[in-house]
């Protein structure tokens, strides 16, 4: 009995974080199930990663002259919990218990790991940035809430309230950043073992199992999703003019790609299902790459089976290989990016040739440019990142980077205008300031009379609160009045003068400027703000009349199961998860890498780009395929910020090694 009592015992000891991280993942469903802290704020992430934290250490981390300032915040954070709505209490015992309940949770954040401030200054400053960063997208992302209680009289308590949100979710994410911290200072992915598997086998048996899972989703859908932007593509491939609203050089491989499935099958629809195959081809090839990869750095098995899990398992990948949309290639090209990044900078490191990276480097950095339009703001804000990492191999970055901005410059400038594209239209990349002045127009703002005779030119003012109240979290509605009035000729001829007018009616209306930013982008940063679209499953009603029409290839009850499927992972995506959610763990894993010093911070950067195109020209507050990017290499670039030993290839690992880990 003592003696199988002890092997649990050691067992526990050598499973330590997995034992902690199932405690405390089952304690955070028991809060959920019991609506003491509920998935509608960020609180149970926060919660999760402090009682791990907390369970995983053998000491205490909390320190007796934080204990009172602890006290006082845990307080002041729960009141702030209580307003904007996290915290349903009430003067009953359950709604005590419930507040007793969370405080004790706030205690352990703020008490345990809140007040743990680096003790070098580059770490510090790197805190300090995120509790900030963080502070004000959790306070800025719920200022409806503030508003309803204090505005329009109480400007004062607003702000009030607002400040203290600030302090609150700073404070939390404070705590949260030191338990992360500390997970990721005793976490290590790379395996103690030499290669096992040819790095050919690998990558084959990782695309084949991609494909696999992907089929049920192509048979149950068969041939294809195509929403009504990819309808817009296929009208151009049957003769509509060149536009390039949504990728030209999207829609000539979809053309491509037809004409070669209708050139061998004579239909429609295998046509259509010859394009899906490839699109499923593609995100499997991705995917498949960057598993190999990371195997050949020497990641542990369960690491690469759990990005094997997410890649193949997932449905969003699954319901993302079947559509025609663009951001599947964008994903595709952006993850092959990273990964020729970092490749490229871990072979500078230990002086290799890179002449083949570098020749793949310059086709995949043109693609990656032309397949989203903010893809070639991500790649031109890369440039100075780019020379930073090679400055001591210069010469070949300079030449992979010509060679791209000449490619670029040769097909804006050059082959659309041969094949008569029509470029996007000026309004489309005015989104946010679109919406700003609509919105200080449509809320009774100060605006100056020759401000408003100079909108007349190009939008009829009367109708803009309809169309802005209509729709404050999409320009959609905006953008089309302006189309309206077909005049954007004026807007380019008068750049200065509009310019001046955003800048003007801004000094005058700053709430709201900031009420329609946040109203635009908050769901790119703001945990609390469900997706409003995760992805397609129809065609286009204008798709049958060019031969196009659903037909499931599932036979029987099983037609039922993928739909099933998918509904029930919709309804715990938006429980547990939102497009915030994942720049949340970005910073996370990007912050905690600056503050552990590693190298590999960079594999980070160019999705903070693509993250930072969106704000400043979001079209619509919160859409899934706006940042499937992000979603589809995050997972990879989380364990890249985290390898220990960049410098070293899995199969020259030391035998030594190996030899004194099983001697300890």
């Amino acid at each position: 009995m003592n003696e199988n009592l002890s092997l649990w015992k050691r067992w526990i000891e050598e499973n330590r974080g997995k034992v902690s991280f199932a405690v405390s993942l089952g304690i955070i469903l028991l809060l959920d199930r019991l609506k003491i802290m509920t998935f509608d704020s960020v609180m149970p992430y926060l919660a999760g990663t402090g009682i791990w934290a907390a369970l995983w250490s053998k000491k205490t981390f909390f320190q007796k002259k934080w204990m009172l300032p602890a006290v006082v915040s845990g307080v002041a954070i729960c009141v702030d919990l209580c307003i904007e709505g996290f915290l349903a209490v009430s003067p009953n015992p359950v709604g005590i218990l419930k507040f007793l309940v969370m405080y004790g949770i706030v205690l352990l954040i703020v008490g345990g790991f809140g007040f743990q401030i680096p003790s070098e200054k580059f770490p510090r400053i790197i805190h300090v940035i995120g509790c900030i960063l963080f502070g004000l997208f959790s306070s800025a992302g719920n200022y409806s809430v503030f508003e309803k209680i204090a505005l329009p009289d109480r400007t004062f308590v607003f702000f009030l309230l607002l400040l203290l949100s600030f302090f609150s979710w700073s404070v939390l994410f404070g705590g949260a950043l030191n338990a992360f911290h500390f997970l990721a200072g005793n976490m290590d992915c790379q395996r103690r073992t030499q290669v096992r598997f040819n790095i050919f086998f690998v990558w084959g048996g990782v695309f084949l199992v991609c494909l696999i899972c992907y089929f049920p989703y192509f048979l149950t859908y068969y041939p294809g999703v195509i929403e009504y932007d990819s309808w817009k593509q296929l009208q151009q491939v049957f003769g509509a003019p060149y536009k390039n609203h949504h990728p030209w050089i999207h829609t000539m491989l979809i053309k491509a790609v037809y004409h070669i499935g209708f050139s061998l099958f004579k239909s429609e629809n295998r046509a259509v299902a010859l394009y899906s195959l490839c699109s499923m081809s593609m995100l499997a090839f991705a995917f498949a790459t960057s598993i190999a990869c990371l195997y050949r750095k020497g990641v542990k098995k369960s690491w690469l089976l759990f990005l094997l899990a997410f890649y193949a398992l997932s449905p969003i990948n699954g319901m993302y290989s079947i559509s025609m949309w663009k951001d599947i290639p964008f994903a595709t090209f952006m993850l092959l990016y990273i990964i020729l990044l970092y490749k490229l900078v871990d072979n500078a490191r230990q002086q290799q040739n890179s002449l083949l990276y570098w020749s793949a480097f310059v086709p995949v950095g043109f693609l990656v440019c032309f397949f989203r339009t903010n893809g070639l703001y991500m790649f031109l804000l890369m440039i100075p990142f780019t020379i930073y990492l090679f400055r001591k191999r210069l010469k070949p970055a300079i030449v992979s980077l010509c060679m791209v901005i000449c490619l670029i410059v040769a097909y804006k400038g050059f082959i659309l205008p041969y094949f008569q594209v029509e470029e996007v239209d000026l309004i489309e990349s005015l989104s946010i300031p679109a919406q700003q002045i609509a919105a200080a127009v449509s809320y009774g703002g100060d605006m100056a009379e020759e401000d408003m005779l100079l909108l007349e030119e190009i939008i009829d003012t009367s109708r803009i609160p309809e169309a802005y109240l209509g729709s404050p979290n999409c320009s959609d509605a905006i953008k089309i009045l302006v189309r309206e009035t077909d005049n954007q000729q004026y807007i380019a001829a008068h750049k200065g003068s509009f310019l001046l007018l955003w800048l003007r009616t801004g000094i005058r209306n700053p709430y709201y400027y900031f009420k329609a930013y946040v109203d635009e982008t908050f769901g790119y940063w703001y945990h609390k703000v469900r997706a409003c679209n995760v992805w397609a499953t129809y065609i286009f009603e204008g798709a049958a009349g060019l031969g196009i029409e659903r037909e499931c290839k599932m036979p029987g009850r099983s037609a039922n199961i993928i739909p099933a499927l998918i509904t029930w992972y919709r309804g715990h995506f938006d429980k547990y998860f939102s497009c915030g959610i994942y720049i949340y763990l970005l910073l996370f894993g990007f912050l905690e890498s600056l503050r552990q010093k590693k190298e590999n911070w960079f594999a980070a950067i160019p999705l903070f780009c693509v993250w930072f195109t969106l704000l400043i020209s979001t079209p619509l507050y919160a859409d899934l395929r706006y940042i499937y990017a992000i979603h589809a290499t995050l997972p990879f670039v989380m364990i890249i910020l985290f390898l220990k030993d960049a410098d070293r290839e899995a199969k020259n690992l030391s035998p030594d090694i190996d030899k004194s880990v099983q001697k300890g």
